[in-house]
């Protein structure tokens, strides 16, 4: 099932709808090369994830944050490469709020990384330090 579906999920409504969300942040890209997704279906993915959020949950772009996805340290990060400039389009287009280079971050800082992908404690202590600046309007363009 792709993020496109599950952001227009039931479940994911009903989750939606307890919570008081004043930020949407999303990390995705890191799994898409696997299957292959050209830096067009990527796009055309995200595009989707962001009307299902204005349209089923009422979000407003400026608070939608969405990072650069996640280095990997396999093969994958060839693909996600191609991501990052969609992504720094698309963020520009919709006028979405600031959010974090996670690609440069992690292939800067590979002790960051578990395994091949997984942040380790380090990795996701630094992902919220991270998200944090972003959220406060510091964000960074993906590279």
């Amino acid at each position: 099932q792709s993020y496109r579906d599950i952001s227009s999920s039931h479940d994911l409504a009903a989750d939606y709808a307890a919570a008081r969300r004043t930020a949407w942040i999303i990390n995705l890209g890191v799994n898409d090369p696997l299957i292959h997704a050209s830096a067009a279906d990527f796009a055309a993915n995200m595009r989707a994830v962001l009307q299902n959020l204005a349209a089923r949950y009422g979000a407003r772009n400026a608070d939608i944050h969405v990072a650069c996805p996640t280095y990997a340290k396999d093969k994958r990060h060839d693909g996600e490469a191609t991501y990052l400039p969609v992504l720094d389009q698309l963020r520009s287009e919709a006028g979405l709020g600031a959010a974090p280079d996670f690609f440069s971050y992690f292939r800067d800082h590979p002790s960051a990384i578990a395994d091949e992908v997984h942040p380790n404690a380090t990795g996701y202590r630094d992902m919220a330090a991270l998200w944090a600046r972003a959220l406060e309007g510091q964000g960074s363009a993906c590279s």
